[in-house]
């Protein structure tokens, strides 16, 4: 049993490793292709089923995005099916006891988006909110920040 929680131990290190080398060839100029959004998703367990932002993201009318997940579920079972069901998705493993920013600043680094959203993985997106959050960007030059209004699942107001 000492010898699997060792293989889990070395197993999440080099996942740790593995999305930081993602990071510095990004960091190094080594990728070329730019995108204008970069979507950050971290899924903390949820089963692709479950995963609404990514099945919205599927969805979206504005095409010009990268969808990055960062992976921290138990299984890695989890990670293909994500990969499955979203194909065009960078899907990366994550130790769990890497914390949700922590994810999300190594996820951020890895990506090539002008901009970048943090989408909790049980988020859903109308198919024109991408489009509409860039097209805010684009227009106001003093923008620096923007952000779509969050709803309830009855459609009210988030408090």
């Amino acid at each position: 049993m000492n010898n699997n929680l060792q293989s889990n131990q070395q197993q999440n290190r080099d996942d740790a490793q593995n999305l930081l080398r993602l990071a510095d060839k990004k960091l190094t100029g080594n990728e070329v292709e730019k995108t204008q959004v970069s979507v950050v998703v971290i899924n903390c367990g949820h089963k692709p089923a479950g995963n609404l932002s990514l099945e919205s993201l599927s969805k979206q009318h504005f095409l010009d995005f990268e969808t990055i997940v960062v992976n921290r579920a138990d299984e890695r079972q989890c990670a293909m099916d994500i990969s499955k069901n979203s194909p065009s998705a960078n899907v990366f493993p994550c130790p769990e006891q890497v914390s949700m920013s922590q994810a999300r600043n190594l996820a951020s680094k890895a990506s090539l988006g002008k901009y970048l959203l943090f989408l909790d993985s049980d988020a859903w997106l109308h198919k024109t909110t991408l489009g509409k959050l860039v097209e805010v960007l684009e227009s106001q030059e003093e923008a620096g920040i923007a952000g779509p209004i969050i709803l309830n699942e009855d459609r009210s107001l988030k408090s």
